[in-house]
């Protein structure tokens, strides 16, 4: 293994590293909560991590060591509106660090974040974005055909 190989194999582990430590929980539990979703839940998990994305990013931006207390009863609120276990999971790991200071609430948001994103992925949206996107490859290929 060359000198140059190494490197990029330590700087692909540490980049793992820092990839893992962004959020409050393992990419897999946000990974199992994803995956457990029906269809017609993905719309609903996406839209209460979107207000937890928004309501900790409002605090980040503004350098606050902790969430607004309307916020934080927000939060707390929608922790109790699904009985998915890995939705209580994340939401309990996000309200344990936003109590941590504003580093801690990054990674609140960066976490929700996250979810949102990966919903999206499985969202009627996305689908039909998707199905246009392909559909209007194949007149690109049949045009280029031609």
């Amino acid at each position: 293994m060359s000198i140059k190989e190494r490197s990029k194999r330590a700087s692909a582990k540490s980049q793992k590293k820092e990839y893992a430590g962004r959020y409050v929980v393992p990419d897999r539990t946000i990974s199992d909560f994803i995956g457990a979703l029906n269809i017609r839940a993905v719309d609903a998990a996406a839209a209460r991590f979107q207000i937890v994305a928004d309501l900790t990013d409002n605090s980040f931006e503004q350098r606050t060591d902790h969430l607004d207390p309307e916020a934080l009863r927000l939060l707390q609120q929608l922790a109790r509106e699904s009985n998915n276990k890995h939705y209580r999971e994340i939401m309990r790991a996000i309200i344990a660090a936003i109590a941590q200071g504003p580093h801690a609430i990054n990674g609140a948001h960066l976490t929700a974040t996250q979810v949102v994103e990966s919903a999206f992925r499985w969202t009627r949206d996305y689908f039909s974005a998707l199905e246009r996107y392909r559909e209007r490859l194949r007149g690109i290929r049949q045009s280029a055909k031609k």
